[in-house]
């Protein structure tokens, strides 16, 4: 098995192990279980998870990390991008192009170029002196510096510098082209610092696999070599030996290069940094000439072993935090499913309050309101009925009294004339002289006269008559020294007195149909008065019945609402319990191994995989974290 292979079905089998556990349900409802020890063990594993690809990738997460913090500068470029061996130039040249003075040191008894006040440092020993890509603007001509890509004895180093170096073409704006920088050493081998050129071919057909489609915006540097060199006997004499390269590994890169070589000699340059800048307008002339690289035709993978594993440890990420993520998601949709179940219980709860309201206020169970109600109606029109009654009575008894006196008055009436009236006066020794005198009075309103007249001897002497009101007063005078006998004779005057009499019987015939009415309305009133009470002490003997219906209501209600209080309380404390769960979720989340974890899967996970898939969905991509 090759090693990437061996890499794929490592990814593969740390993918399944990395899947993350479904969450626990009670009675098949599909809730999470609210236990907290299924969470603390959810997160201690989830933990160790994180804890073992920080161990497996710890190393290059980190080294790619650091860079992701550089990743800004590379926002909104134009990389001209120089790309090549380490020790081959690739700063030195950047420091030419940048007008950087440029001479010769003594380094151990070798002769070593150093720059002065440089732009980007140039490194004096076989390890890279260029640890991150970076971005220098000169002339507005922005350069994508690289470490070399033999220059680490670390695998890791050396995985992190690929990976650097592919998200930070794809972070720019546009790559404008590549400036592949071959070293003198390459042609005129020195000791150590020999290259394979079969080495360098494969670094540049992992780099642009199609170098036809994108010849016009390549060139090869040829660094170190003078000017009054043969350069054409130069490029000759490479081409010599890259056809002279055979049985190795990289045959098809190393005639990929050859042919593109041949057909495009041009994309040959040659400069010499100690020339004061003489190679500096062909290399720019050949800069300017650069058009633009799509990303399509970059495949930026100096190292595929590393690109699979960088890959395999941002899928074994991606899936922790997806489990992470959906068993939080789980908990959330739980809670938000038991607030909905919480507000549906007060609703219910609040519908019985209402109910338990109203039949405080007699909406419901209304016989006893209306029981209730009438009594005090029943009670006031007893008490009017019974002072009408007694009214009534008192009334009668009035009528009944006017009309016996009525009758009194009515006897009062006399049936035949009074008298006669017989005075004598008779003389005697004792009363020899004078005048015989007597005096008659009649008064009797209820007897009018009709004629008052007399029989005898004397005269009258004083004489008053009202003979309608029943008056009649006479004084009589015998005569003088004589006897006398007078007889008075009264005649009443029975027609006026049947008159009267008849006027009183009208009065009494009134006063008896006056008390009559009365007397049925009394009947009326005290029906309906017998009625009423009747009809109260009915309302009355209901009441405690009803009473006990109505508290047997009220207690039911109060029970139903007690119930749901309890469920209530239930819900309640389960959702208390998933949010302290969510909250150890929430905790796992922010600790240190899962936010590193996290920021690199952010950071490069766009730059690896096509498709735009969060942590939540399924699949083996990943797209920038909505987390």
């Amino acid at each position: 098995m090759s090693s990437i292979s061996r890499v794929v079905a490592s990814t593969t089998i740390t993918r399944r192990q990395a899947m993350p556990k479904p969450l626990p349900v009670r009675g098949g409802s599909g809730a999470p279980d609210d236990d907290d020890i299924e969470t603390v063990v959810f997160c201690r594993e989830k933990s160790e998870e994180a804890k073992e690809i920080l161990n497996r990738y710890g190393k290059l997460l980190e080294l790619t990390t650091e860079f992701s913090y550089k990743l800004n500068n590379f926002r909104d470029k134009n990389l001209v991008t120089l790309v090549g061996d380490t020790r081959a130039g690739k700063s030195l040249l950047l420091n030419y192009l940048a007008k950087k003075e440029i001479y010769e040191i003594d380094h151990y008894g070798k002769k070593k170029l150093a720059v002065r006040d440089p732009l980007v440092n140039v490194g004096q020993t076989f390890a890279s002196e260029t640890e991150y890509p970076g971005v220098y603007t000169v002339s507005n001509v922005d350069y994508c510096d690289t470490p070399g890509f033999r220059g680490t004895i670390s695998k890791d180093i050396a995985a992190a510098d690929s990976i650097n170096i592919n998200v930070a073409m794809r972070s720019a704006s546009l790559v404008k082209g590549f400036m592949i920088v071959v070293p003198r050493y390459t042609l005129f081998p020195e000791g150590s610092m020999a290259i394979d050129l079969s080495a360098l071919c494969n670094m540049v057909d992992k780099l642009l696999p199609d170098l036809e489609k994108v010849s016009d915006s390549v060139v090869f540097v040829m660094n170190r070599f003078e000017r009054g060199t043969n350069f054409d006997a130069i490029k000759e004499s490479l081409l010599g030996l890259l056809r002279d390269i055979k049985g190795t590994e990289y045959q098809i890169q190393v005639e990929k290069v050859i042919n593109f070589l041949q057909t495009h000699s041009e994309k040959i340059v040659f400069f010499d940094p100690l020339d004061d800048g003489q190679s500096r307008e062909l290399l720019l002339e050949k800069i300017g000439q650069f058009s633009s690289v799509s990303l399509k035709d970059i495949r930026c993978a100096l190292d595929p072993v590393s690109e699979l594993t960088f890959k395999a440890g941002l899928t074994e990420t991606k899936a922790l935090i997806a489990s992470i993520c959906s068993r939080k998601r789980t908990l959330e949709e739980f809670i938000a499913s038991l607030d909905v179940k919480i507000a549906e219980l007060k609703q219910s709860k609040q519908t019985l309050i209402d109910k338990r309201e109203d039949l405080n206020n007699e909406l419901i169970h209304p016989d006893l309101y209306i029981y209730r109600n009438s009594i005090s109606g029943l009670s006031q029109l007893q008490s009017s009925l019974t002072q009408q009654s007694k009214e009534y009575r008192d009334v009668i008894k009035a009528i009944e009294t006017e009309i016996l006196e009525l009758n009194v008055e009515l006897d009062k009436f006399p049936t035949r004339n009074p008298g006669p009236f017989e005075y004598k006066y008779e003389r005697s020794f004792f009363k020899p002289f004078g005048y015989g005198e007597t005096e008659h009075t009649v008064n009797d309103v209820y007897a009018p006269i009709k004629n008052v007249n007399k029989t005898g001897t004397g005269t009258w002497i004083d004489r008053n008559e009202l003979y309608d009101q029943g008056y009649y007063h006479v004084k009589f005078q015998g005569p003088f020294c004589t006897s006398c006998h007078v007889v008075i004779n009264v005649q009443y005057d029975f027609e006026k007195i049947t008159i009267s009499k008849d006027e009183i019987k009208n009065k009494i015939r009134e006063k008896e149909m006056t008390k009559a009415t009365y007397q049925q309305n009394l009947t009326n009133t005290d029906m309906q008065l017998s009625m009423t009470s009747k009809t109260l002490k009915f309302n009355q003997d209901k009441i405690p019945a009803e009473s006990s219906k109505k508290e047997a209501l009220a207690a039911q209600f109060n029970q139903q609402i007690q119930v749901f209080d309890n469920l209530i309380q239930t819900e309640e404390n389960k959702k208390v319990k998933y949010n302290q769960n969510k909250q150890k979720i929430s905790d796992l989340k922010g600790s240190d191994e899962i936010k590193r974890l996290k920021n690199n899967y952010d950071t490069f996970a766009p730059y690896f995989f096509d498709d735009d898939d969060d942590y939540g969905g399924g699949g083996g991509g990943g797209g920038r974290s909505r987390l």
